[in-house]
Order: C-alpha cells, then sequence, then structure tokens
C-alpha cells in the first residue's frame, strides 16, 4: 500500500507508471472507480468513443488525485481539481501556492505515468516505440522531419538499425512534449524551435532555443520494458534541482488506487453498461494525435 509518509516523507518528488492495458473492468468496477472523480471529469472520460481512451483518462484523474490527497493530507471529498484554458489539470482547492507541488501524466502503448515534484514545474510523456501502422517508416519519418532541427534529425539517422532510429525518434519526441507540458501551453506550440542534445550518458540532457541555452530547466529520461519510453521536464531557480535525485519510477496496481479514495458520488447504471458497450482501440493513432496534459 502506498502510504502517506512514503509521499510526503522526505521525497520531493514521484515517479509512478500503472499498465492499464491489462485492467478490463466489469461494468460494477468501472462505477465504482467513476465514483471516485469529480463528476464534470467523469463526463469528459465517459466521451471517450473507445475503452482504452476512457481507461487511460480515469486512471490518469484517479492516480492525480491518490497522491494529492496523501500529499496534502485531505479526503478525497476536500479536493477540487481544475483545468486551465489549455487543459492542465490543477488544483482549485486547496491552492496550489499552500503546497507547492507541480504535477502531470501521460499516457501511451500499456501504460499511464504520473510525475510530481515540488518547488518547480514539471511535465511527463511517454510514448511506446510503435512502427507507423499505415505507413513505411521512412514515409512516416518524412512526415515528421519538419519537427526536428538538424541536429537532432542527425541523433535519428545515425542510429545504426531501424530500431534505433525510431527509439531515438521517440526520446527526442518526449521530451519536447515533457516541455511543453511543463510550460502547460497546449497543442499549438511549435516543437520544431526546440533543440535538444542528447550526449552520452551521464553528461546531462540540454535544451537550445533560438540558439539560447536553456540553463533552468533538468531534462530526465525513463524505459518501462523494451517497448516504452519517458521523460520528465523540470524546471527551477539555480540550484535547487541538481542535487535531487531522479526519484525512482514506481508502478502502482489500480485496485490499490481505487481502495485509497472514498466515493465522492453515486454513479448511475448506464454509466457501466455504456462503457462495456465500447470498443476497445481505435485501428490505429498518430503521434500527432497525443497530448495528454
Amino acid at each position: 500500500m502506498w502510504s502517506i509518509r512514503r509521499v510526503t516523507g522526505k521525497m520531493s518528488g514521484v515517479r509512478w507508471s500503472l499498465r492499464f492495458s491489462e485492467w478490463q473492468p466489469t461494468a460494477t468496477e468501472w462505477m465504482e472507480a467513476c465514483s471516485r472523480i469529480q463528476p464534470e471529469e467523469l463526463a469528459q472520460v465517459n466521451g471517450f468513443v473507445f475503452k482504452k481512451d476512457a481507461k487511460a483518462t480515469l486512471i490518469g484523474r484517479l492516480l492525480t488525485r491518490d497522491f494529492l490527497t496523501k500529499a496534502l493530507n485531505i479526503p478525497n471529498n476536500s479536493l477540487l481539481m481544475g483545468r486551465t484554458d489549455k487543459g492542465k489539470p490543477y488544483v482549485l482547492d486547496p491552492p496550489s501556492a499552500e503546497h507547492g507541488w507541480s504535477f502531470n501524466l501521460s499516457h501511451s502503448g500499456d501504460y499511464v505515468v504520473f510525475g510530481a515534484e515540488r518547488g518547480c514545474l514539471l511535465g511527463i510523456d511517454v510514448m511506446r516505440t510503435d512502427y507507423p501502422s499505415r505507413k513505411s517508416l521512412q514515409d512516416y519519418f518524412q512526415l515528421m522531419k519538419s519537427q526536428f532541427t538538424p541536429r537532432e534529425w542527425t541523433l535519428i539517422t545515425s542510429a545504426p538499425s531501424e530500431s534505433d532510429e525510431l527509439r531515438n525518434f521517440y526520446r527526442l519526441w518526449c521530451l519536447k512534449e515533457s516541455y511543453v507540458k511543463a510550460l502547460g501551453i497546449g497543442i499549438g506550440y511549435s516543437v520544431s524551435q526546440l533543440d535538444f542534445h542528447l550526449p552520452p550518458a551521464p553528461a546531462p540532457i540540454t535544451l537550445d532555443i533560438a540558439g539560447v541555452r536553456q540553463s533552468d530547466w533538468i531534462f530526465r529520461e525513463f524505459c518501462i520494458g523494451e517497448q516504452h519510453v519517458g521523460a520528465v521536464a523540470l524546471q527551477a531557480p539555480p540550484g535547487v534541482l541538481e542535487n535531487r535525485a531522479e526519484p525512482t519510477l514506481i508502478s502502482r496496481e489500480i485496485e490499490e488506487v481505487i481502495a485509497g479514495l472514498a466515493p465522492l458520488h453515486k454513479v448511475n447504471e448506464e454509466v457501466g453498461k455504456r462503457f462495456i458497450g465500447k470498443a476497445e482501440r481505435p485501428e490505429s493513432v498518430g503521434i500527432h494525435q497525443k497530448r495528454s496534459m
């Protein structure tokens, strides 16, 4: 069980993952999970056409509430979430200025990931390293090339194998997304102006914008198995993050998360019936269609 002490003790941040693709809830189990989030959040979850998207979105909301209720030591019914006009979630009550936590989530493939950090901005992104389903890899690369700088494109195309090219492509994409999501500036931001440099470890990843080094940003990468890569972007005043270790990515279980949150309202049985009647997933999805704030 994830305890309050483990969230709020001496730790300044958390990183969680949850494999949502394996969760196949019954109508009753779906209703129970949905009862833990706010009604307006539930309306968005139920608006998805496919189970995959509904599950990922609901689990993201549940992970967020699970973390915040424990980190702030408040019951679920005392936590009020809102969203900016660009879609980034934030805490309406209690106000963020009172606790200083920045948090973000993302989902792709089989996983939802959640990150939180105190005293700085945080953005997180994850991608499954799938081959494109309706185009050849080279055609797909040609379509997406304009989103990368020449230095980044050299990193992608100089990889020793096609699978390594694809992996570097997704690594860079996650870094770009994590930066945009930390700022909460929405899907209209042009990521082509972000120029990442990925030197061999342990040298740090750096970001230049219009030739200017973004020295107040730190970027870290993670992997989940062989098929998922991710990145975390952190912005803070000088000296705040340099000696702060990256938290271990911890795997969570959906049953544990649901059990740790008290219900907020009763969910109509039609919600469960509609969920069960949905298809699991669409045939394909493009990288340009995904951004989880």
